[in-house]
């Protein structure tokens, strides 16, 4: 019977409170029992999304094993959608277009991405020059200058990349097996959109 009362009395205050207009002196607030359901709701869902967001991480990554660049691109940017700070989708979504033979585009994102995630850059840049690396003892030195033409002489991160194609350039044509000039560095490196 006093538990009857006491509940009674709660409900009759609080149903009183919340009718009542606040004046600006008042200490009496407005209860919403809905509003706590509604974040509690948003939480269970975010930590659901968590899962899904680790989930497709995954696949982007199993996809770019396995080298399916266009499944590994999807995968990613839907990843960076649901978090665009995840360093490790951004490293996956730019290598991805970089594997995927779309160097202008990985060159822009690393140099976008350059303020915030500056790893991004490098990632790139060091696939640049152990690519150019590979070109150049291969003696593929029109393949190698074909390919910088996405990676600007002027970026810092690529000018080594650059200065190993000069290089090989020179002793090529020091060795007599090559003859035409390497563009110079005002010519060099103009991104392909």
């Amino acid at each position: 019977m006093l538990k009857k009362s006491i509940l009674i009395t709660l409900l009759s205050s609080s149903i009183g409170a919340a009718s009542l207009q606040a004046e600006p002196e008042s200490t009496t607030r407005e209860f919403r029992p809905l509003m706590a359901k509604k974040v509690a709701v948003e939480l269970a869902a975010r930590s659901a999304s968590v899962a899904d967001v680790d989930l497709v991480r995954s696949q982007a990554w199993a996809h770019f094993d396995s080298r399916e660049w266009p499944a590994a691109i999807d995968k990613f940017l839907t990843v960076l959608e649901k978090d665009p700070a995840s360093k490790s989708a951004a490293e996956g979504f730019a290598m991805s277009l970089y594997r995927s033979g779309d160097y202008a585009s990985a060159y822009r994102l690393g140099s976008e991405l350059s303020e915030v995630m500056p790893e991004i850059r490098d990632v790139v840049s060091e696939a640049v020059i152990a690519d150019v690396r590979y070109m150049v003892k291969e003696g593929e030195l029109d393949t190698a200058r074909e390919f910088l033409g996405s990676f600007p002489a002027s970026d810092n991160f690529y000018t080594k990349a650059h200065s190993l194609l000069s290089d090989a350039h020179s002793i090529a044509v020091g060795l007599g097996s090559e003859s035409e000039p390497v563009p110079g560095p005002e010519t060099k490196g103009i991104a392909k959109n």
